[in-house]
């Protein structure tokens, strides 16, 4: 897919397309992008050849991105639009092979018809800012009158929205961008894969707030000096865009009010100077030439040197094919480590998975007690209040026969107390309840006998209860024995995976140093290719030399390269976290970010944390670009005791 970033002159389109650079968009190569400058602290995020080939287009036109009140792409010469044809078509080819790809510039607002004739497939987003804001954004940048800047905003946006009419295009606007970056930044990645992006991965919270930043967004629409503009009608038109709104016609160009203004500040410009003309154009092919007669004499020296460095080259191979071999060595080495460690780890597995199992039985054993001691002590608790029941009837059947007894006593009482005469009916009644009496007794011995029975099997209650709490007791203490044994294996875990990131991070060193030797190796190819470079009868002795003095620094070079790293690493002007952070997308090499930077990051320009700019610091030092030194090891060993500025001073800007 080709992203098409759109939006007026200081809407955000900077801080939108590098948003899109950090979730994978190709942007160009290196030394191709506009830089930052005070302007713009962050960086502009977009292609100098595009931008030369736009105004190619307005100047062409007797137009500039401010001096548009007479474009008209309709009127376009035939050469001029030919020619852009032919030039835009080389850059989107050479940039067709990292798709998803993105370009940027505000003046593809006005031209976007132009380029959509060579390209395949574009997804367009669209930034948009408050008039105000960007009226007063160009007012402070380029001292524009505000109601210039605001028939600006229009004219731009409009042509703009009428170029994406057609296309797949997705609206954002600066303030969500500004005030909540990652939930926009995560819907705008929902939007692309929906119109079928693809490759493009959500960047890290603080990736974004790293780059974004609110207190850039300076310019506000609710300022007091720009509350006489609050009714104008592009603050109208913003906010019908806003809610989602869309007119029904075509867009039929600024306001008579508008553009007079916009006329009248036009007429207070300079007259426009279009670089090319055909005097410039002669000295610069005459230089061209110059240039290349240079080169051809300078390509037969280097031939010469080429032969010289091949055989230097065959040597050096060798060298390091010994030294791949040996760490070749160490790596099997280490390999083999690796897997006695994983094969512990397995045994380790092993046991514990059989602890967990014999745990898991002896869980099952004390349930299956417990199920029983439960079956029990209800069985009992029946037999308890049956045996309770059967007392209780037989009590009160006891009372009611020595109820009965005591009433037939009573009568027995009363009849011999009344007559003498009865004797013999007394005797027999005294017979008749000596027999009662003595079943009396009889029932009473029971009675004694089932309260005796029901104390035994209280006592018996009591004592399985007492079996039922020791029992919990073990329980509990099995559940401490495998939490503990739980705790040493994960600490036996942790031992075992320290050891292994020990491996790892040594492993990693050892590649460092044997990258930086091969770094080494090339720069004194390079010297050496300089001093044969000379007068061929000088050259024998300057290179028994060198050769003399490559044998005995090795091991001088190999501990210097040591100490660097050493050094960077103890450095507090060297942030590793800062880098792979800001340089995340450019080492992917498997270097530490001490050895990336020693061995290419200070090549690339890339910085080695906040405090230190390596371009800077090489621009105003040119004695340390000369020595070829690395400029952050030599601010540490020799610049800050000499007072050397290690950043340029800059300010911000409104993006």
């Amino acid at each position: 897919m080709q992203l098409i970033v759109v939006g007026m002159h200081r809407s955000g389109t900077s801080v939108l397309a590098r948003l899109l650079n950090l979730m994978g968009a190709y942007f160009a190569p290196e030394g191709l992008g506009t830089g930052a400058n005070q302007e713009n602290p962050k960086g502009f995020w977009e292609r100098r050849d595009v931008r030369a080939l736009n105004d190619f287009v307005l100047h062409g036109a007797g137009c500039d991105w401010n001096r548009v009140s007479g474009f008209n792409l309709e009127s376009l010469p035939e050469s001029l639009a030919a020619e852009f044809e032919k030039r835009a078509s080389e850059i989107v080819l050479s940039m067709d092979a990292y798709r998803p790809w993105l370009l940027k510039e505000p003046r593809l607002c006005l031209l976007l018809p132009l380029w959509r004739r060579v390209l395949e497939a574009p997804v367009c987003i669209h930034i948009l800012r408050h008039p105000l804001e960007v009226a007063s954004s160009l007012r402070t940048r380029n001292q524009i009158p505000i109601d210039a800047g605001l028939a600006l905003w229009e004219h731009y946006n409009q042509n703009a929205r009428t170029a994406v009419r057609d296309l797949p295009c997705i609206v954002v606007h600066h303030r969500d961008l500004m005030r909540t970056p990652v939930e926009t930044a995560s819907h705008l990645l929902e939007q692309l894969e929906s119109l079928g992006v693809r490759r493009l991965t959500m960047p890290t919270k603080s990736e974004i707030e790293s780059f974004i930043d609110p207190r850039l967004h300076r310019e506000r629409a609710d300022k007091p000096e720009l509350g006489a503009y609050s009714a104008a009608p592009q603050v109208k038109l913003f906010e019908q865009w806003a809610a989602g709104m869309e007119p029904c016609d075509a867009y039929p160009g600024l306001s008579s009010k508008d553009m007079a203004a916009l006329v009248a500040y036009e007429s207070l410009l300079p007259p426009l100077v279009v670089p090319g003309t055909a005097a410039q154009k002669k000295n610069v092919e005459a230089e061209l030439r110059a240039k290349v007669a240079a080169s051809a004499q300078e390509a037969g020296l280097l031939k010469e040197q080429l032969l010289h460095a091949k055989t230097l080259r065959d040597t050096y191979g060798q060298q390091l094919r010994f030294a791949q071999q040996e760490l070749h060595s160490q790596r099997e080495a280490h390999a083999r480590e690796a897997a006695n460690l994983q094969k512990l780890l397995i045994e380790r597995d092993k046991w514990m998975q059989e602890r967990d199992r014999t745990l898991e039985c002896f869980a099952q054993q004390v349930r299956e007690r417990d199920r029983v001691m439960e079956g029990e002590r209800a069985r009992f608790s029946e037999e308890v209040s049956r045996l309770k029941e059967a007392a209780g009837a037989r009590e009160r059947a006891l009372r009611g026969k020595v109820d009965r007894l005591d009433e037939e006593l009573s009568s027995a009482r009363a009849a011999l107390r009344k007559s003498e005469e009865h004797v013999h009916k007394q005797a027999a009644v005294i017979e008749q309840f000596s027999e009662r009496s003595g079943e009396l007794v009889k029932l009473t011995r029971f009675y004694l006998d089932a309260r005796r029975a029901e104390e035994r099997s209280a006592a018996a209650a009591r004592s399985m209860e007492t079996a039922l709490v020791q029992a919990n007791a073990g329980m509990r203490k099995l559940q401490e024995e495998r939490a503990s044994l739980a705790t040493a294996s994960a600490s036996e875990i942790q031992a075992l995976r320290k050891r292994i990131e020990d491996h790892e991070q040594h492993s990693r060193r050892e590649r460092a140093e044997n990258e930086l030797h091969v770094v080494e190796i090339a720069r004194l190819d390079g010297m050496l290719a300089a001093l044969v470079g000379s007068a061929s009868w000088k050259l024998t002795a300057p290179l028994r030399q060198v050769r003399a003095l490559l044998a005995g620094r090795r091991q001088a070079v190999a501990e210097e390269n040591r100490s660097r790293l050493d050094l960077l690493r103890a450095s507090p002007w060297f942030d590793a976290e800062w880098y792979v952070r800001e340089h995340g997308a450019l080492i992917q090499t498997g270097l530490g970010p001490e050895a990336h930077y020693l061995l290419r990051g200070a090549a690339e320009g890339l910085n080695p944390s906040e405090r230190f700019d390596t371009r800077h610091y090489l621009a105003v030092n040119p004695d340390v670009l000369a020595s070829g030194q690395n400029p952050l090891v030599h601010f540490i060993l020799h610049g800050q005791a000499e007072g050397r500025s290690p950043v340029a001073e800059t300010g911000k800007h409104d993006e």
